[in-house]
């Protein structure tokens, strides 16, 4: 495999959406349970109210998407002649499958209460 600098930022950006999202869809049990040491509550601190740490994890998220994805296009079009090309390409997408499978397991497991087939229409969650 090849080290790029945009490989690791494809890397870092995996982490940063799957940790953002467990953390925001997991807000309203982790509360229930007195665990405030997760992102939610303590943006909730830093920022002075549960919407603006609900909109900055999503900025978070959204933000860290489009790094990756600008990661990957120069990766490719870098790599494009090169035979590893495929390589990378599989590394990236099982780092997409990864963010979206761990949001589909977070919203269908019942693990944190919400019990949703699809992401249709939103997700509203109450704490």
């Amino acid at each position: 495999m090849v080290y790029d600098d945009a490989m690791q930022v494809v890397w870092d950006e995996t982490n940063v959406i799957i940790s953002t999202v467990n953390d925001m869809l997991s807000a309203k049990k982790e509360i229930a349970q007195s665990q405030v040491d997760t992102l939610i509550p303590l943006l909730v601190v830093r920022l002075g109210s549960v919407q603006a740490a609900v909109d900055y994890a999503t900025d978070t998220v959204r933000s860290s998407i489009q790094r990756l994805e600008a990661a990957e296009k120069d990766m490719l079009s870098r790599y494009e002649a090169d035979p590893k090309v495929q390589d990378i390409q599989r590394y990236i997408d099982g780092c997409k499958v990864a963010c979206t499978a761990n949001l589909k397991w977070s919203l269908t497991s019942g693990r944190y209460g919400i019990s949703r087939e699809s992401m249709a229409g939103g997700i509203s969650i109450t704490l």
